[in-house]
Parts: structure tokens; sequence; C-alpha cells
């Protein structure tokens, strides 16, 4: 059963500043080394501060999988150094 994860990231309006692009072009590179999910990231086109990462995971969840993935909790923690974070864990309830 798959499931997913979303961060969505309010960085604040005019915040553009090169420590959040940084920390953008680093999760990019961590990101790029999974082997068991995928990865995207969107911007919202009105409001270019704001950001959606959404995590795809294929596997089994695990019974804390409710708590989200070691990744997605790491990155929730650098993001809120650098606006408002909204995360949530979800499952596919379709194919099982």
């Amino acid at each position: 059963m798959a499931w997913i994860e979303t961060i969505r990231i309010s960085l604040g309006r005019g915040s553009r500043g090169e420590e959040s692009m940084r920390l953008l072009e680093m999760m990019e590179a961590e990101l790029a080394l999974l082997e068991s999910g995928q990865w995207e990231l969107y911007r919202n086109p009105a409001v270019n501060e704001e950001l959606m990462m959404v995590l795809h995971w294929a596997d089994t969840p695990t019974p804390d999988t409710p708590s989200g993935s070691d990744l997605a909790l790491m990155l929730v923690r650098e993001l809120k150094k650098q606006g408002l974070v909204e995360y949530t864990v979800w499952e596919d309830v379709c194919h099982k």
C-alpha cells in the first residue's frame, strides 16, 4: 500500500534569501539519493514564497507511519527554521 507525506512551506513575503535557497538545494541533493521513494517540489504560482514538497512511498507503511518518515521529520525540523511548515501523512486507501 502506498503512502505520501506533504510538507507545505511558507517562507514569508519577499523571502528569497540566499539561506532559504541554499536549504532547498541541499534538500534536493538529499532527496535525489532516495532509493525507496520519489519526491516532487511545487511552487505556488501566485505566491512564490509558498512551496509544497510531496514524498511518495510505495512500500507498506510501518506502525509508526502516522508519525512520518525519518527523512520527512528531519526536513520539517530544518524547514521550520526558514518559515511556517505544515506537515501531513496520507495513506492510499484505494489500492490495497
